[in-house]
């Protein structure tokens, strides 16, 4: 609780990185020589910081932390081993494969490293928990056993690839580009590189069976109906994003994107700060709707958050009152009571990040309405303006000199409508935001009476 900070944060940090595109050996292999006392205070400060990693939002963070705790355990001693084997990391580990949120490969990469572990550690009794716990899971996760695969590319995501090379092509021939330019798939930072796809172009005649000589090649495919691409409402950036050509978004890390249209199979079309234009697909992660199910979710998250905070004012109560001379370390209630506090953490650190999105979607709505409203303004301004001349140049009548112009009674009544919804409209929001201002202040004072 109140210790010194772990020497092993850092270097931990750097070797998992999120920015890194593949693991970093160097820095895995000066962890190792850092270890190679074996002393169990560095084991245990080591795989603590590894711990932290592995159970971050981000894959790769998580497969680089894998990664990196099979290094330590194929190149330190017996102080590593027991720290890996221990309950602590093993419940880690376990909680990490079933988490729901968990990426595939990140679950996949647990299971395999487990297995291992367990064969490496199977001579000796005091590791045993690694063997326990793959038991556990294998009546979970009945492929733990099974070899990964490979995954297949479908022909038609390979016939789609290709029309889309040969469509960008022409595209740079008709712009004056280089005629003899040639695809090469970019790989952004989630590593999602296609450059080892066979491309049925470049096949040789010889490898064509010749019991099926009327077999359509594969440049004939594009004809055939292509089923829709799903795409999201939204999509958040994982990466920064600097475009390099006219028409491409910048993005920047956690930026909300609405996605408006799937203009290639890698780039899809979207809006962000008031700028539209097209982004690559493995720079973003898809954004949950918002479902019942999720709605309920996060009032039942807000419900735990709120009911258990007071746990962290008496935390924050009773530190104000203690001096560095007191036996703090050994007071079991202060323990718990940070504890607690402490796992209460993640849980805000998310409904910050859901709100902070929400603020964000909200100041873009009101920003658009800022500009339609004086856009409409400027419009009425400019109707009034043109009207008014017309007016005033033509010699009035005697008859109806007090009697309104006909086009200035078709526009002021247009315009005070427009005015009278825009204020309604304002005061259902002012309304709103001082209802949810007295729910949370009755809330928070509950909680403090409580």
């Amino acid at each position: 609780m109140f210790r010194a900070a772990n020497a092993f944060d850092e270097p931990v940090a750097k070797a998992t990185d999120e920015n890194l595109t593949s693991e970093n050996w160097e820095l895995n292999l000066l962890l190792c020589d850092k270890l190679a006392s074996n002393k169990e205070a560095d084991a245990r400060q080591c795989l603590s910081a590894i711990q932290k990693r592995v159970v971050h939002r981000n894959a790769n963070v998580q497969l680089y932390a894998l990664t990196l705790v099979d290094t330590l355990s194929k190149n330190c001693g017996d102080a590593m081993h027991h720290e890996i084997a221990s309950r602590a990391f093993m419940q880690t580990i376990t909680k990490v494969v079933r988490d729901r949120s968990t990426h595939a490969l990140v679950k996949q990469r647990a299971l395999q490293l487990l297995k291992a572990w367990a064969d490496e550690y199977k001579n000796d009794d005091t590791l045993g928990l690694v063997a326990d716990t793959v038991h556990q899971l294998r009546e979970e996760y009945y492929d733990i056993d099974e070899e990964p695969k490979a995954p297949a590319v479908p022909d038609e995501q390979r016939r789609e690839e290709d029309e889309l090379q040969r469509v960008l092509a022409l595209s740079l021939q008709d712009q004056g580009g280089p005629s003899n330019w040639s695809p090469t798939p970019a790989a952004g930072p989630s590593g999602t590189a296609r450059a080892a796809e066979p491309d049925p172009r470049a096949a040789p005649a010889a490898s064509v069976p010749a019991t099926a000589p009327a077999e359509a090649p594969p440049q004939a495919a594009p004809s055939e109906p292509k089923p829709p691409v799903t795409r999201p409402a939204f999509v958040r950036a994982l990466y920064d994003f600097v475009p390099d050509e006219p028409g491409e978004l910048a993005l920047k890390k956690g930026d909300k994107i609405r996605v408006l249209d799937s203009v290639y199979e890698q780039w899809w079309r979207g809006e962000v700060r008031q700028q539209v234009g097209i982004f690559p697909v493995n720079y973003v992660e898809p954004v949950a709707d918002e479902t019942p199910d999720l709605l309920q979710e996060v009032l039942e998250l807000e419900r735990v958050v709120f009911s258990q905070a007071s746990d962290i004012h008496l935390l924050h109560a009773r530190l104000q009152h203690l001096q560095p001379t007191d036996n703090f370390v050994d007071d079991d209630e202060l323990q718990e009571l940070y504890q607690r506090a402490l796992a209460l953490r993640p849980k805000i650190v998310k409904l910050m990040d859901r709100y902070h999105t929400k603020v964000q979607e909200l100041r873009s709505l009101n920003d658009k309405f800022v500009r339609a409203r004086s856009t409409l303004d400027q419009l009425i301004q400019g109707r009034l303006e043109a009207e008014t001349p017309s007016a005033t140049s033509s010699p009035p009548a005697p008859s109806s000199s007090s009697a309104p112009i006909p086009a200035l009674m078709d526009v002021v009544p247009q315009e005070d409508e427009k005015r009278r919804l825009f204020e309604r409209a304002r005061a259902e929001v002012e309304e709103y935001h001082r209802q949810q201002q007295a729910s949370t202040s009755q809330g928070l004072e509950g909680l403090q009476w409580s």
